[in-house]
């Protein structure tokens, strides 16, 4: 399943980069569509421990999360074009190890030394829009410091989704394992049912009921959205936000039922 959906993304990038290079440029739904792709096999090489795609696929995602958010204005496309073939072609050999039953990883670290080397470049060389860890610091310098000690370490936001995934998609408990394992980056206070995704069991409950998370982030509703449907093989998603006292009901898993729709 790993190397269906990683070769169907790579397809998908090909596509994007070769209709990228005849426009001379990236779009910006091209951004945000190659962004998503390379979130989606940083997360699936992540958990099939893959440290060398998924290390490469992160530090693509990297580029193109800064490309999306700062001031991109079109100019050494070409140069990012070869890096992001270079970086499939790379993904590519490690399937092939994959499928042939002989996986000995690969050696990734040059190429991300090198997109690394070009992100550092390009921020030096463009205006970039101040990033959220910059937003802290510029709020915090008008913030009394009473406040501060009581605030600056609860996330914003309590969020319960609900993901249902296409029918006969199969392994839905490793999927939401997927699930889980994305939010990490973004969120904290995790919890969900089924509780234990290691039990393969548990896919029928998923099928039956979907799969129920509740957590906490500073993200905005769109945002969490916006990474939540990112999500291989799903199907419908209902994302609620919280008040503090719905969530703590949530987070005691004690609480937690089967019938999600309450």
């Amino acid at each position: 399943m790993y190397i269906f959906e990683s070769e169907q993304l790579l397809e998908q990038l090909e596509q994007l980069m070769l209709d990228s290079e005849k426009a001379d440029g990236f779009a910006k739904e091209t951004i945000d569509e190659i962004f998503r792709i390379m979130h989606t096999i940083k997360g699936s090489s992540a958990m099939m421990m893959l440290n060398a795609v998924s290390n490469l696929a992160h530090c693509v995602e990297d580029l193109f999360y800064f490309l999306r958010n700062g001031e991109y204005d079109g100019t050494k496309s070409s140069y990012i074009a070869d890096l992001v073939f270079e970086s499939i072609d790379f993904i590519k050999e490690e399937i092939v190890k994959i499928r042939s039953g002989n996986y000995i990883e690969g050696d990734s670290s040059d190429l991300i030394s090198r997109i690394n080397e070009f992100i550092n470049a390009l921020k030096s060389d463009t205006s970039v829009a101040p990033n959220h860890e910059e937003k802290i610091k510029a709020n915090l310098n008008h913030q009394d410091t009473s406040q501060i000690e009581i605030n600056i370490d609860v996330p914003k936001h309590t969020y319960k989704a609900i993901l249902r995934f296409e029918e006969d998609c199969e392994m839905e408990n490793i999927r939401a394992y997927a699930v889980v394992h994305h939010l990490q980056d973004v969120a904290s206070e995790i919890n969900h049912v089924p509780e234990d995704l290691s039990v393969n069991e548990c896919s029928e409950d998923i099928k039956k009921n979907g799969f129920l998370v509740v957590f906490r982030s500073d993200l905005d509703y769109d945002r969490i959205q916006e990474i939540l449907l990112q999500t291989i093989f799903l199907k419908d998603l209902t994302l609620t936000e919280l008040d503090s006292q719905e969530f703590d009901s949530f987070s005691n898993m004690k609480n937690f039922t089967r019938n999600i729709s309450d």
